[in-house]
């Protein structure tokens, strides 16, 4: 409790899911011994998507429960193909086509199989 009677409780706020810039800035694109002569938006998605697992008790008790797995990942829903000038180091210049995430969004994905302890 602080001074004023309040009761200090960190309240965790969905983030959900976006598209972001790798690193938090455009940067320099590599590929093999090429570098972009100029800095590109390179995204990725971030965020938080519930996923869940639930026991399932079967209504025979020789059957052993089940799980119910409920999972969400932040996934790319929308791209952007780009062409960016790139130099290498033998000094030949070439053109790269590279994608740009410009939307994400929670979408469903297949849980990993756990073993149980």
């Amino acid at each position: 409790m602080d001074e004023n009677g309040c009761c200090q409780i960190c309240q965790e706020t969905s983030h959900g899911c976006s598209a972001v810039l790798k690193e938090g800035h455009p940067q320099k694109l590599k590929v093999g011994i090429c570098e972009s002569i100029v800095e590109v938006n390179v995204t990725e998605c971030e965020g938080r998507c519930g996923s869940s697992t639930s026991v399932l008790f079967p209504d025979d008790y020789s059957q052993p429960h089940t799980y119910q797995e409920n999972c969400n990942c932040c996934k790319p829903t929308k791209t952007e193909r780009r062409q960016v000038d790139m130099v290498c180091e033998d000094f030949t210049q070439v053109v790269h086509e590279y994608d740009v995430i410009m939307e994400c969004s929670c979408e469903a994905s297949q849980c990993v199989q756990w073993s149980q302890p």
